[in-house]
């Protein structure tokens, strides 16, 4: 399977709701200028992710078959940008610790 690049998958996503495993439903409100703009719980501002970071996660999902719910692998909005790559077919989230995984992949060790 082939991943998409963080630019379609935030666009796929746009006016749907993301839901986090810490912080209840977000929505994706738009895309522009390298940021995705996320509609949630942080106060009357939307959260502003990078796009930068959904794709190093993407990268790190295709590469490893997972990725650590964790500011290092994802960023400051590390749990919106989980979110988004469970969006991925076959990815999911697993805890203890925190991230997502591809399914249908082994995890690289």
């Amino acid at each position: 399977m082939t991943l998409p690049r963080a630019e379609a998958l935030a666009a796929a996503l746009v006016g749907r709701p993301v839901s986090t495993y810490l912080w209840g439903d977000g929505r994706v409100v738009r895309v522009e200028d390298g940021v995705i703009l996320v509609a949630g719980y942080h106060g009357p501002e939307d959260a502003r992710v990078r796009l930068a970071d959904v794709q190093a996660g993407l990268d790190q999902l295709d590469a490893a078959g997972e990725v650590p719910v964790t500011v290092d692998a994802l960023g400051p909005w590390a749990t919106y940008v989980a979110a988004m790559l469970v969006g991925v077919e076959d990815a999911t989230f697993a805890d203890a610790p925190a991230r997502v995984k591809l399914s249908e992949r082994p995890v690289a060790g």
